[in-house]
This record gives C-alpha cells, sequence and structure tokens, in this order.
C-alpha cells in the first residue's frame, strides 16, 4: 500500500492580507494565491520547518532543493 507524501502549510503575510500557502512534498509543490501587490517583480522564500513558535528564528533555513542563492531559477548560482 502506498502512503500519501506529507504535507505541510503555512501563510505569507501581506499588508492587506493573509495568504494560505500548501505545500506537498515529494516532489514538492507550492501551490497558492497572492493578490494586492504592486506591479512588478517579487520574489519570496519558503523555510523548511513550519515552526513559527518564536517567529523566524524557529521556522529554520530556507527550503532550497536546488541550492540556488536568492535568485531566479536560471540563474547560474
Amino acid at each position: 500500500m502506498q502512503s500519501s507524501p506529507p504535507t505541510g502549510s503555512g501563510s505569507i503575510r501581506t499588508p492587506k492580507e493573509m495568504v494560505k500557502v500548501v505545500a506537498v512534498l515529494g516532489p514538492t509543490t507550492v501551490t497558492g494565491s497572492i493578490t494586492g501587490l504592486k506591479p512588478g517583480l517579487h520574489g519570496f522564500h519558503v523555510h523548511a520547518l513550519g515552526d513559527t513558535t518564536n517567529g523566524c528564528m524557529s521556522t529554520g533555513p530556507h527550503f532550497n532543493p536546488a541550492g540556488k542563492e536568492h535568485g531566479a531559477p536560471e540563474d547560474e548560482n
């Protein structure tokens, strides 16, 4: 019997609203909807842990399976 992949959830806070984001691990899929941003490019990151008991101090490092520095996926590093 095949088990379901682990799942996690979190939220994105914007000045006007909060957006729910759900990640299904294996391979990772992040879904969500972000509205109300000014036109232009925007970035976001996902933390490895869902523990928000101590703010950013307990959320762990950025989830980064490709080992990239901050930047676009097509960047060399």
